[in-house]
């Protein structure tokens, strides 16, 4: 009896972390909708989330179920959610956050790193020259990995890091464990 009361309560906590703001859409440059669900299955409500690169979908949908930290190059994305931005500009010679920037993300411990910025093909490579940020994350998840860039920063990010990884369609994830989901 017990077993079932917690059974239910349990699939009634996940169905309202489902629940999508109605407002988020899962179309065009976002988050896909399959890596939104993905996420909520697997992190645990209110873990911390560490994003590079805040967006209309992604910082709307998971600002609402974890404790959210946003890195963002531009002010446009700043502010629109419910979620610690950081405000780091891109640096020119170096291409990606300014380090400097990045400094308190290091005081982060997040169970999920999630990159999807900066914008463009072939402009995450410097999570690779800062891997101390995102080492003790338990996951990491890549968006736009259909574009072979970032499909090689996977790799490159599994084979630095020790962790196995899966890929989807436009979105891969890495994982200190090979219990793929």
């Amino acid at each position: 009896m017990h077993f079932r009361t917690g059974l239910r309560g349990k699939i009634k906590a996940f169905a309202e972390r489902k629940k999508i703001h109605k407002n988020v859409t899962f179309e065009g440059a976002g988050i896909p909708k399959e890596m939104f669900e993905w996420i909520l299955s697997q992190i645990p409500k209110n873990s911390n989330i560490l994003e590079f690169g805040a967006g209309y979908t992604s910082t709307k949908a998971l600002s609402s179920n974890f404790n959210l930290y946003s890195v963002e190059h531009d002010p446009k994305f700043l502010g629109l959610y419910d979620s610690n931005y950081i405000h780091a500009q891109i640096d020119p010679e170096y291409g990606w956050y300014n380090a400097k920037s990045l400094e308190v993300v290091s005081q982060i411990s997040p169970k999920l790193v999630l990159i999807d910025g900066p914008p463009g093909t072939g402009k995450r490579f410097g999570i690779l020259k800062n891997l101390d940020l995102i080492r003790s994350a338990e996951y990491i998840v890549v968006d736009d990995t259909n574009r072979p860039s970032e499909r090689l920063l996977v790799e490159l990010l599994a084979e630095q890091l020790g962790m196995t990884c899966k890929h989807f369609q436009t979105w891969s994830y890495l994982s200190h464990t090979d219990n793929f989901k």
